[in-house]
């Protein structure tokens, strides 16, 4: 049975916040706050938009392992349908064609890079399937006022007392009058409400601490005893700007593009983790999710130029996340 990966694609950026085709890139969501144009008066929901990041090729599990279970495949069989899926793709793009993947995006080759353009689609589960909606303030128009037609009112012959017809009069006039009172009362009433309603701020939940370094896993069904790591996209210059950067004291090493994983701890449950990986992201760093003997953990990728650069930043990560945090090394 051939898989359709493209719709599997679009069903984990519901779950997760990062999806990698392997040996192709991967694919991440981002949070995009709802929005309340001034101009146009219309109001747009909270979102998760998607982008493309060609630098994550290292296989996460998450695609084959989705693909084996939805269509009852061996974990051997989802991966060479994945491959064959990723060499077709790249064939079409060198050939200077446009893939469409359903839900997800489209995909062309522009000076030998890959580019991507998103669909509209909002992965974001609480807000999804809410509409634009355009809200503008209701000011009342002139035809739309209540007119009033002055009765005809038979002279009545003067006599030294209110006569009962006349004092009927009166009270039907006094009732009209204090009705068109209330009546404007209500109208601008409603129209101040419309006219200085804002949108509802999004509420922000607060970071949770996690410290489950020291939890016992469950076997999952994936049980390859080969370690598979992906990388999160690459931090934003203001999250880099908050990495501690070592002042260069002593002459700088040929050791270029070096890079290491920090490893701050390991989970059965999956929420947990996605946790974790926000609050590194938070921290201005670069997350890593792996697997060892089908167990989740969580490390932090780092590039350095010094040996001595890396060490201040493994101090870092121990006084941040996890006092035992360790280097992965093999």
């Amino acid at each position: 049975m051939n898989a359709n990966i493209a719709a599997t694609i679009a069903d984990l950026l519901y779950e997760y916040n990062s999806v990698t085709i392997p040996r192709f890139g991967g694919i991440t969501t981002y949070y995009q706050a709802s929005y309340h144009d001034p101009v146009t008066g219309k109001i747009t929901p909270p979102s998760n938009t998607i982008e493309f990041n060609r630098n994550l090729v290292v296989d996460d599990g998450l695609l084959i392992d989705k693909i084996a279970k939805q269509y009852n495949l061996s974990y051997a069989d989802a991966s060479r349908q994945v491959e064959e899926f990723v060499t077709s793709l790249k064939e079409q793009l060198a050939n200077g064609e446009t893939v469409t993947l359903d839900k997800v995006g489209r995909f062309y080759q522009y000076n030998d890079l890959v580019q991507f353009t998103s669909a509209d689609q909002n992965y974001n589960t609480e807000s999804f399937g809410l509409p634009t909606i355009t809200a503008k303030a209701a000011i009342p128009k002139t035809e739309d006022k209540v007119k009033f037609t002055t009765p005809v009112v038979a002279v009545a012959e003067e006599t030294s007392t209110s006569s009962p017809t006349e004092y009927g009069q009166y009270v039907q006039w006094a009732l009209i009058v204090l009705g068109a009172i209330a009546l404007a009362i209500a109208a601008y009433t409603i129209w101040s409400n419309l006219s200085s309603k804002t949108p509802t701020e999004d509420i922000v939940e607060a970071p949770v601490p996690i410290n489950e370094a020291a939890q016992t896993f469950e076997e999952e069904d994936n049980s390859s005893d080969v370690d598979t790591i992906v990388a999160a996209p690459v931090p934003t210059a203001a999250a880099e700007a908050s990495i501690p950067r070592p002042v260069n004291t002593e002459a700088a090493t040929p050791t270029t593009n070096a890079i290491k994983i920090i490893v701050v701890g390991a989970f059965d449950n999956k929420e947990n983790a996605e946790r974790q990986v926000m609050s590194i992201q938070k921290a201005g760093y670069v997350p890593y999710r792996f697997t060892r003997n089908g167990r989740r953990c969580i490390g932090i990728q780092y590039a350095y130029n010094q040996e001595s650069e890396f060490n201040k930043v493994l101090a870092d990560v121990r006084t941040r996340f996890a006092k035992d945090a360790w280097v992965l090394t093999d």
